[in-house]
C-alpha cells in the first residue's frame, strides 16, 4: 500500500513543492550479495517522481516490521504477478540494480498515477504534538553489546535507573504527530510517527489483524491498541523509524525473546505453511525478537501515540497500554 502527500504554495499555483511517499516495505531489493552504498528502490521511486512531477520526493517507511520484498524471503514463492501465474521479480539470480530500478519505477509509476486522481485539500493550520518516555528493553544481546561498549550509549540518558528495577536497557524514546486542519479546523491529513520498525497490525489494530494461521503460537498478551483507529483525518499516515530507530517493535502476543544470546526463538508452528496455495512460505524462526528492545516497546509506542492523537479513554481501557503503565 502507498500513502501519498503533494504539498504545493500560494507561490507556486500547479506547482510541486513536495511529494511525501510512504512504501511500507523494506529497501532491501539489492540484498547480502551487495556491497555497494545506495538508496536501493528508494532512489529510483524518487527520481520517477520528481522527473514527472518536479519540486523534492520526500520517501519514509511505515509500518514494516516483517514487511520484505519480492525476492527475499519469499523468493520461490511470491503471489502470481502475470497472467500465466508466475512473478518476474521472483528469482534469485536477478538481484541487482536493474531489478532494483525496475521495482521503484514501477512504485514511483503508481505514485504518478495516484496523484493524478488526487483531491486537493484547504490546508489553513498545522498542528505538531510531542512526547517523550522511557522504554524498558529486555534484550539480553543489546544489553551485552552496550556493557562491552559495542553500542557505546549515553550513560545518562539510557540508565535503567529511569526504567523499572530488573530492566537490562532502559532506552529514551519521543514521538511526535502532525495535523493538518482546514480553515474549520476540521483535520485533514494526520500524521504519526513510530521510534522504530512498527509491525503492521499495531498500526491497523492487533484485535482485528493478528496471525490466524496458528492460535497455539499466541503468547497470550493483550492486543495493544490500533493507531489507526484512532486517527479522525481522512488521510492517515504512520512514520516508522523516526525519529529513533530501536528496532522491530512486535506486538505482545507474537513476541517470543531470544533464548540466548546466538539464538531466534520458535513459536509453535515454525516450519509451517502460511497458506496452503504458497507451501514455499513457511513461519520462520523469531529473528524480529533479537532486534527489538523487549516486548514493551510496543504497547509503550502504540498506547503514546494514542495519546498523542487525543485517544485517552482507549488508553485508560486497554489492558496492553496498562500494562506498560499507561495512562
Amino acid at each position: 500500500k502507498t500513502e501519498l502527500l503533494l504539498l504545493g504554495g500560494a507561490q507556486g499555483i500547479g506547482k510541486t513543492i513536495a511529494t511525501l511517499i510512504s512504501w511500507n516495505t523494506h529497501p532491501e531489493s539489492l540484498e547480502d550479495k551487495n556491497t555497494e552504498v545506495s538508496s536501493d528502490f528508494i532512489g529510483y521511486i524518487r527520481d520517477r517522481v520528481e522527473t514527472a512531477l518536479g519540486g523534492t520526493a520526500v520517501y519514509f517507511t511505515g509500518d514494516l516490521g516483517a514487511v520484505e520484498i519480492v525476492g527475499d524471503t519469499c523468493v520461490g514463492g511470491a503471489d502470481p504477478h502475470e497472467a500465466d501465474g508466475s512473478n518476474p521479480f521472483d528469482r534469485r539470480d536477478d538481484l541487482g540494480f536493474g531489478r532494483t530500478q525496475q521495482l521503484g519505477d514501477l512504485v514511483g509509476d503508481a505514485v504518478i498515477a495516484a496523484l493524478g486522481d488526487g483531491v486537493p485539500l484547504d490546508v489553513a493550520q498545522l498542528d505538531v504534538a510531542s512526547t517523550s518516555y522511557y522504554i524498558p528493553g529486555s534484550n539480553a544481546t543489546l544489553s551485552f553489546a552496550n556493557t562491552i561498549g559495542l553500542l557505546d550509549l549515553d550513560a545518562d540518558a539510557f540508565d535503567v535507573a529511569h526504567c523499572p528495577a530488573g530492566t537490562s536497557l532502559c532506552a529514551p524514546a519521543e514521538q511526535h504527530s502532525v495535523t493538518f486542519s482546514d480553515p474549520s479546523g476540521r483535520s485533514l491529513v494526520q500524521l504519526v510517527t513510530a521510534p522504530g520498525e512498527l509491525f503492521p497490525e499495531l498500526f491497523y489494530g492487533v484485535a482485528q489483524h493478528h496471525r490466524t494461521d496458528c492460535p497455539a503460537a499466541d503468547t497470550g498478551a493483550p492486543y495493544e491498541p490500533s493507531i489507526r483507529a484512532a486517527m479522525t483525518a481522512p488521510y492517515r499516515l504512520l512514520i516508522g523509524l523516526s525519529p529513533d530507530e530501536f528496532g522491530y517493535i512486535v506486538p505482545g502476543y507474537d513476541f517470543y525473546p531470544p533464548p540466548s544470546l546466538g539464538d531466534e526463538a520458535s513459536d509453535a508452528c515454525v516450519g509451517q505453511a502460511f497458506d496452503p496455495e504458497f507451501p514455499v512460505r513457511k513461519v520462520p524462526t523469531h529473528y524480529h525478537e533479537s532486534l527489538s528492545v523487549g516486548r514493551a516497546i510496543a504497547a509503550t509506542t502504540t498506547c503514546h501515540a494514542l495519546q498523542l492523537l487525543g485517544d485517552e479513554a482507549e488508553v485508560a481501557a486497554n489492558d496492553a497500554c496498562r500494562a506498560v503503565g499507561l495512562p
